[in-house]
């Protein structure tokens, strides 16, 4: 809701056991910002070279593939100068080798920035996602990761950012997620932004999980991220985002 300039992003995210996730997204403000913002956005989660067994035998009879496919359109703009509001409707569509299945849901969401008055910025966030109904997928159905997340995000020092989340999913416990990153400037409008974050979602895998570091480098119009993220015992996983302002 407060992007003025048509801007664009796309991120790669290689997980382990050769799954992968892809995602790309363009917003573009309406006159100007005035009317609002409008989005667009795909995301890919897929996994090829999957075994094929039809029966107990150490050599697979052959392979398959399974992904996932998310299409979006979003809407959102700012109320006041302190509240934004957004609302996004996807179309999901999940193929396992012959059989796939497709469903319809739904984000909201909010950000509000408190009084002037505090110490430093302070913006608060709630989100609603994966509203709507089951997914059909053969003769199974089965409900959509339906979630509630809540944040806040406090910038105490020029250049240092934190955040904390909690997310709950429809069948998980609660996720506390906080993270920081620091943004300092490295030569003419050049910035480079280093990262740190901690999240109990994969309280359950063995080995290092739950710590993130990340890096960036930024221009005006431009921006590159790359992260870490272990999986634990699994191994690790690395993502890489660019964004584009026009």
């Amino acid at each position: 809701a407060a992007v003025t300039r048509p801007m664009m992003g796309a991120m790669h995210a290689q997980y382990v056991q050769g799954a992968r996730y892809q995602y790309g997204a363009m917003a573009l403000p309406l006159a100007n910002g005035a009317d609002g913002v409008a989005g667009f956005s795909v995301a890919n989660l897929g996994v090829s070279d999957m075994e094929r067994r039809t029966q107990d035998t150490d050599l697979p009879v052959g392979y398959f593939e399974a992904s996932n496919f998310a299409y979006a359109l979003s809407y959102a703009r700012r109320v006041t100068d302190r509240l934004y509001l957004g609302a996004t409707g996807k179309i999901v569509s999940v193929s396992i080798d012959e059989v796939s299945g497709r469903a319809a849901a739904a984000d909201l969401g909010l950000k509000y920035r408190p009084a002037t008055e505090l110490r430093f910025p302070v913006v608060v966030a709630l989100a609603a996602r994966n509203l709507g109904g089951g997914l059909k997928l053969g003769s199974s159905t089965d409900p959509l990761p339906s979630a509630v997340a809540a944040g806040v995000s406090a910038a105490p020092y020029p250049g240092l950012l934190t955040e904390v989340d909690l997310i709950r999913y429809r069948d998980t416990r609660t996720i506390i997620a906080a993270g920081g990153e620091y943004t300092s400037k490295l030569s003419g409008r050049l910035q480079g932004t280093a990262r740190a974050g901690y999240s109990n979602h994969r309280r359950d895998i063995e080995g290092l999980s739950g710590l993130t570091l990340g890096a960036g480098l930024s221009l005006p119009t431009l921006s590159f991220d790359f992260a870490w993220v272990p999986f634990g015992d699994l191994g690790s996983t690395f993502r890489y985002s660019l964004r584009v302002q026009f």
